[in-house]
């Protein structure tokens, strides 16, 4: 084993990644508390973090940390599209959609992104924009997620398509 330098953050970061994926989530969110601990205001930290949190159920908690990487790096599109996830399940759809919108501008390749955008449409009663985004997100899904691409079909005949 290695030691971990207690003040060198992306030591802290790689050890909640490594916590996180073994299922270890409140671990890994002590990991990521304790490299802010070090640099409260590291946007990807705060972002690991807010991944964690949410993970574990805690969204109110995940929308703080998301806010503020936000905050620090407002060019980034992944921490729209984060904080849109957690506004999904918290059925918040119209934060959700916004934020999918503003992430998805910069991350156009996020094709996840794209059914949960249309599904937010759906639930908003947007139905000529989630059928918009059903078909976008079909042509884009077809060969990497073929059962996506049918449930995003299922979704457009249920919307009269």
């Amino acid at each position: 084993a290695t030691e971990l330098d207690s003040e060198d953050v992306s030591s802290w970061g790689n050890l909640g990644a490594c916590l996180r994926r073994e299922g270890r989530v409140e671990e890994s969110i002590a990991a990521y508390r304790a490299g802010l601990i070090h640099n409260p205001a590291h946007p990807d930290l705060l972002n690991n973090l807010a991944v964690a949190l949410r993970n574990a159920g805690r969204n109110e908690e995940a929308l703080e940390a998301l806010q503020s990487a936000l905050a620090r790096d407002p060019d980034q599109p992944q921490f729209n599209l984060n904080i849109a996830t957690v506004y999904r399940r918290m059925r918040r759809w119209a934060d959700a959609a916004r934020h999918y919108e503003v992430g998805l501008r910069g991350a156009s390749e996020e094709v996840g992104a794209i059914f949960d955008l249309a599904y937010c449409y759906e639930q908003l009663d947007r139905d000529a924009e989630a059928i918009a985004a059903y078909r976008r997100y079909i042509q884009r899904a077809q060969r990497s997620d073929p059962d996506g691409a049918a449930r995003a079909e299922e979704r457009l005949i249920g919307l009269g398509q």
